[in-house]
């Protein structure tokens, strides 16, 4: 068995694959970028998986999809679940250019001084930062993603030494 986390949230459609016999499920996520081929040994639980990644990325329950009882209630539940996930989390994440950043920044001061953007190079992010100093200005600092985890790449690199 394997697995692997995705990133769903910019999901633009699901594909049905369909087998011979309908002893497995079998189906395309179609992202942006990329498309991921997802196959469950289970017809019925392939269905469902389905329906619980159209729930959670669309945010309602799939018309289309011919559920039990039981399972409408699990997608009603995943899908408030999901709501309540979202809106708790502060938005400071936007898909802009470094220029767009920059003009939401100057524009909007009393929504935020911080804004979570894509890099240049599509694989790492970028922070914009407004300051408000003498003369309020905007720096921009890459973010680049490790193996462990992220790092921020500062002008000035600041080093210390941990002592026990």
């Amino acid at each position: 068995m394997y697995f692997e986390k995705l990133d769903l949230m910019n999901l633009t459609s699901v594909t049905n694959i369909s087998p011979e016999n309908r002893c497995y499920a079998q189906f395309i996520l179609m992202l942006p970028n990329e498309e991921i081929e997802m196959k469950v040994e289970d017809y019925e639980n392939g269905e469902e998986w389905k329906g619980y990644i159209l729930t959670a990325t669309k945010l309602s329950v799939p018309v289309c999809m011919s559920l039990l009882p039981g399972q409408q209630t699990r997608m009603n539940e995943v899908l408030e679940k999901e709501k309540k996930r979202r809106a708790a989390s502060e938005q400071c994440y936007y898909e802009v250019s470094r220029q767009e950043a920059i003009e939401l920044l100057e524009k909007n001061p009393s929504l935020g001084n911080l804004i979570l953007r894509p890099g240049s190079d599509s694989k790492n992010y970028s922070i914009s930062i407004r300051y408000l100093a003498e003369v309020p200005c905007i720096k921009h600092y890459k973010v680049v993603k490790l193996e462990t985890g992220y790092k921020i790449q500062l002008e000035r690199p600041y080093h210390t030494r941990f002592e026990h």
